[in-house]
């Protein structure tokens, strides 16, 4: 058993797995998970005791990055995401502007932090948008035809799930919403 799962309780690990295992399946979209290398999340961490930082003398990573990770939160027009990456002890950014208009935006929130800045096309705004609109299609196209619809920050895109093959609303989704969505089709996957 790891040391970071360790600290969680059975349900929790089971349920950690089925998330690493859901991440893990959306980023293998092509050139996603190369794109996303060493920056997806450490689902297992999300539940356990904060690690320290050897960078972080007497602190957690997660402690000293939340200042960080608000100001992120409070700019979805410029951002997409900052999660920790545990098994790197890195914050991870993803931004839509300049890397370095990114680092200004946040000023003294990245100050003694190991961050990876990662570009991205689209912010967590224009996402949540998407996502509003392929909500307001599934209204239209009723309760039976779409599984879920969410928005995956780290591969950049809302992921819709049809229940099953359907030419016209794919391409509907498609045409409007281009590579901002990713349509799956058939039930979630259950952990492969």
């Amino acid at each position: 058993m790891s040391g970071i799962s360790r600290h969680l309780s059975a349900s929790a690990r089971t349920a950690a797995f089925l998330v690493a295992a859901l991440l893990l399946s959306s980023c293998s979209a092509a050139g996603q998970a190369e794109r996303m290398d060493g920056c997806l999340d450490d689902v297992l961490r999300a539940g356990a005791d904060p690690t320290p930082s050897p960078l972080l003398p007497g602190g957690s990573l997660r402690d000293a990055a939340e200042p960080l990770l608000q100001a992120v939160d409070a700019d979805p027009v410029h951002f997409a995401d900052a999660f920790l990456d545990g098994s790197h002890s890195t914050v991870c950014v993803l931004y839509v502007d300049s890397e370095a208009e990114a680092k200004a935006r946040l000023g003294s929130a990245t100050e003694g932090l190991p961050i990876e800045w990662v570009p991205v096309r689209y912010s967590a705004a224009e996402l949540g948008g998407v996502r509003a609109e392929v909500l307001e299609i599934w209204q239209r196209a009723g309760i039976d035809k779409i599984n879920a619809v969410s928005v995956d920050a780290r591969t950049n895109r809302v992921v819709v799930s049809l229940a099953a093959a359907d030419g016209a609303l794919e391409e509907e989704l498609m045409a409007r919403f281009g590579d901002a969505v990713v349509v799956e089709v058939g039930p979630p996957d259950e952990g492969a």
